[in-house]
């Protein structure tokens, strides 16, 4: 009697054991399980120091080199300022964009993080420069000649984008927009000479004709920059 009473006891403690160890086994499983709720928080970053690299490549007005800062202005808004000199065709560039976001900052993964935008920019630029074209004179008739540009341009464009940020405080910014482009010129062609709207000039009836013109303006782009929070 005594050893059944005593094997009875070890079976009991044996089965207490063995559900104290699948019961952690379980709560392990589940925190394993749900490794999104491990993802860092991201912070949206109060000042970024944004460079965009494709002005670089720019064919029609020249390369540049530009330089912004976005900061919060308050709660999903943002202001951003940028200005930018151009190397080749010289003048300079300056930007003022206001920024609404659209969303709160989403956690793609454990390094990045992104977030949507609608803005509204106003771009002004200044630029004097040096060109040349062969120029039409009577039909059939053309001759090469070097000629000074001065031109001043205002664009007021409204933008789309997402802008990514990463744990290390890298952010790239992708964006799309529409809108007008006005601009005015001159040049020291006289009016004989000025570059009339015809194919054989190309590019040069937009980038450097004298008179004032009205076109839309699509602007599709990216920066990099560093955000501090």
């Amino acid at each position: 009697m005594r050893t059944t009473l005593l094997m009875l006891l070890v079976v009991a403690m044996l089965t207490t054991n063995a559900q104290k160890d699948s019961t952690r086994f379980m709560k392990r499983k589940v925190v394993w399980s749900t490794p999104h709720e491990q993802l860092p928080v991201q912070i949206m970053p109060r000042i970024i120091i944004k460079a965009a690299p494709f002005s670089l490549l720019n064919p029609y007005d020249g390369p540049s080199a530009r330089l912004g800062i976005e900061y919060k202005v308050k709660r999903d808004v943002n202001l951003y300022n940028e200005v930018g000199y151009f190397f080749i065709n010289t003048g300079a560039i300056t930007k003022v964009e206001l920024r609404k976001y659209l969303n709160n900052l989403e956690v793609e993964s454990c390094v990045m993080s992104s977030r949507e935008y609608l803005s509204f920019e106003f771009a002004f630029k200044r630029q004097e420069y040096k060109a040349g074209d062969s120029v039409y004179v009577n039909p059939g008739i053309y001759y090469y000649k070097d000629f000074s540009v001065r031109k001043s341009v205002e664009c007021f464009t409204v933008k789309y984008g997402t802008l990514f940020v990463y744990k290390s405080g890298l952010t790239i910014d992708l964006f799309i927009g529409a809108g007008i482009r006005m601009r005015q010129g001159c040049n020291s062609l006289n009016k004989e000479e000025n570059i009339k709207s015809s194919s054989d000039y190309g590019p040069n009836v937009a980038v450097n004709y004298a008179g004032r013109m009205i076109f839309p303006n699509v602007d599709i782009g990216l920066k990099i920059g560093f955000g501090v929070k």
